[in-house]
């Protein structure tokens, strides 16, 4: 009887995950002016789920699989620590010289996503939460 318990638990589990798959992402009514084929994140660098899709280059097989898209990313300030507004201006100077040489975060070698990665290390493997 347990067995079957535990069986049909994660049955359910798994089942309302594509369930909730569904309200993973919004659409904007209206859209945003010169939005087409325009793929939007507002990110944090201390969200385990940020730091997932970057780990897993989930931007870079978008763009691999529409390349058509443009990708635009937003971090949310909610750093704390010494050097939270020096973290944000540095993020801010990455996208603007990406923007510049023509990538964006979707790609593994831009300054944006080198930036990401370091911090990304940082907090989450390193444990350096200052």
């Amino acid at each position: 009887m347990r067995n079957f318990f535990c069986k049909f638990v994660l049955a359910l589990v798994f089942c309302s995950s594509f369930a909730l798959a569904n309200n993973s992402f919004i659409t904007l009514n209206p859209n945003l002016p010169n939005s087409e084929n325009s793929v939007i994140e507002v990110f944090s660098y201390k969200c385990i789920h940020c730091y997932n899709h970057h780990k897993f280059g989930t931007l870079e097989k978008l763009r691999e699989a529409f390349p058509n898209l443009h990708f635009k990313l937003y971090p949310v300030s909610l750093m704390n620590g010494d050097f939270s507004k020096e973290m944000n201006d540095l993020f801010a100077f990455a996208q603007y010289k990406d923007e510049q040489n023509g990538k964006d975060a979707s790609y593994s070698d831009s300054l944006s996503h080198k930036l990401a990665d370091v911090y990304f290390v940082s907090y989450f493997l390193n444990k350096q939460r200052n």
